[in-house]
C-alpha cells in the first residue's frame, strides 16, 4: 500500500496518465518506474491467479467475460473469447512497452481493431476495441490505483478495527 501511495498520490497521478497513454497508444514515452511498481501495474491491468493476492481479491482478465458469455450459444461465445484473447495479447504488448522493451513491428495497433477481413474477424476486433475503449478497461484499472493512493490514512484505532473485521471473514 505504501508503494502505491508513494508512487501515485497527488502529483503521482501524472504517472498514471503516462501509463494510460502507453496502453492506449497515445504515446510510447515511458516513465521511469521501479520493478516493484511495474509488478503492481501488471497486477492491476493484466491480473492473473496468484498465490500472493489477498483473500477475496483474485481476478483474471477472463473473469467478467465468463459471466457475460455463460448464456450465449457456443458460436457467439467463441467470438467473445477470441476478442478477450486479442485484448490480452494487446495488453501484454503494451506492458512490454511500459517496461521499456520497445515496440515490435508486428505489435497490434488499437486503431486496426476497427477492421477485419471477414465478418467474424470484424466482430472479434470490434469487441476487443469496445473492451479497451468504451468499457474504459485501462482507465478503470488505473483509477483503482489512484483510489488506493489517495485514500485517507486510517488512525491506529481504525486500523485495529479493520484488522479485527478482516480476521473474521
Amino acid at each position: 500500500m505504501d508503494l502505491i501511495k508513494n508512487t501515485f498520490k497527488g502529483k503521482g497521478e501524472n504517472i498514471l496518465y503516462q501509463i494510460r497513454d502507453i496502453f492506449m497508444q497515445f504515446s510510447d514515452k515511458t516513465p521511469t518506474l521501479s520493478e516493484d511498481v511495474l509488478k503492481i501495474i501488471r497486477k492491476a491491468v493484466i491480473p492473473e491467479l496468484s498465490v500472493d493476492v489477498p483473500w477475496g481479491c483474485q481476478a483474471v482478465t477472463y473473469g467478467n467475460l465468463l459471466e457475460i458469455i455463460r448464456t450465449y450459444p457456443p458460436e457467439i461465445a467463441h467470438l467473445h473469447i477470441e476478442s478477450q484473447d486479442l485484448v490480452n495479447q494487446y495488453l501484454e504488448q503494451r506492458y512490454r512497452v511500459l517496461e521499456g522493451k520497445g515496440i515490435n513491428p508486428s505489435d497490434l495497433q488499437l486503431e486496426s481493431f476497427k477492421q477485419g477481413d471477414t465478418v467474424n474477424d470484424r466482430v472479434v476486433n470490434m469487441l476487443a476495441y469496445l473492451r479497451l475503449t468504451k468499457d474504459a478497461y485501462i482507465d478503470s484499472c488505473l483509477a483503482s490505483l489512484s483510489s488506493i493512493a489517495n485514500a485517507p490514512e486510517l488512525s491506529e484505532e481504525q486500523k485495529k478495527l479493520k484488522a479485527e473485521k478482516d480476521s473474521t471473514k
